[in-house]
């Protein structure tokens, strides 16, 4: 048997899982009418201790709105030069939102170079340039070969954007994509793969 584990949408779903599909309850999701939705929605929120969750149908589109809600249009988001989000989603922030990304390097084990990080992050205080408004990281790191840091790791990546945060700049780790229910590190954005 070949299992291929490159995406979810190299696989094909079982009988079982079409016959699911085939029994789920559905509804009008603008009118708030898709009990399926709606459970998955609170179910996250009450994971993540939020008030409230949101489904989108594609990995991409959760990146992108996770970006877009935290840097607008002019500033800049810094991503390491393997991420996936610089790598695979065409561009997402700076396509849609107009926010360049500024790419520093990725050490082998997924980390972000820390003095490349610290020089990376712009303030406002010069107007020809984008003031940093988030520093996304990827955990786990796929091009990194799945390799997981640890809470020490991403705290002290954290710890060099909130210093730096002002009330027009707001920066926060993207995503630890690890769930949050283990206390892993507390951001205002889980993206949450659920299989």
């Amino acid at each position: 048997m070949y299992i291929d584990l490159r995406s979810d949408t190299v696989t094909h779903p079982t009988p079982e899982m079409r016959e699911a599909m085939y029994r789920a309850e559905v509804g009008d999701d603008v009118y708030g009418e898709d009990p399926t939705i709606n459970r998955l929605q609170e179910l996250a929120a009450a994971m993540t201790g939020k008030e409230a969750a949101l489904f989108v149908p594609t990995g991409t589109m959760g990146n992108a709105i996770a970006q877009l809600t935290h840097a607008g249009r002019g500033q800049a988001v810094i991503v390491g030069d393997q991420s996936h989000i610089y790598h695979y989603e065409a561009g997402g922030a700076s396509t849609l939102g107009g926010s360049p990304m500024y790419v520093v390097p990725t050490l082998p084990d997924g980390m972000l170079d820390m003095a490349a990080l610290l020089g990376a992050i712009a303030d406002e205080s010069d107007e020809h340039t984008a003031a940093t408004a988030l520093i996304c990281i990827e955990n786990s790191h796929n091009r990194c070969g799945g390799t997981v840091l640890s809470q020490e790791q991403v705290a002290s990546m954290a710890a060099l954007a909130i210093p730096m945060a002002s009330p027009s700049t707001w920066m926060v780790p993207a995503s630890s994509m690890r769930p949050p229910r283990w206390g892993f590190l507390s951001a205002n954005w889980y993206r949450m793969l659920i299989r």
